[in-house]
């Protein structure tokens, strides 16, 4: 077993959407996500607005708490925002990069 030379990072009681958006209006019109391919650009703002909605959308189509969602996608802005979705919305989020 290898032990980092650095402190125990203590766990976070929260649901990882509120653990990393929770305070998304803080930062309102500040970037959150930058596409370094070609510089797209998300708020925080867009990234909260955009997840909430896509999250009421996967509930409606019968998503909910104990489903896993296989998200197959490659690394861009839009990645967070439906993996943040999904988790939102009650599901397990499991990654399929599609290389």
């Amino acid at each position: 077993m290898f032990r980092s030379e650095y402190a125990d990072v203590p766990p976070v009681e929260l649901p990882i959407h509120d653990a990393v958006l929770g305070r998304a209006a803080d930062f309102g019109d500040q970037p959150a996500l930058i596409d370094g391919t070609d510089g797209t650009t998300l708020t925080y703002e867009q990234v909260d607005r955009f997840h909430r909605r896509l999250a009421a959308a996967l509930a409606e189509t019968g998503v909910r708490k104990g489903d896993v969602l296989a998200l197959h996608s490659p690394n861009t802005i839009a990645f967070p925002t439906a993996f943040y979705a999904a988790t939102r919305a009650g599901a397990a989020v499991t990654t399929v990069h599609p290389l």
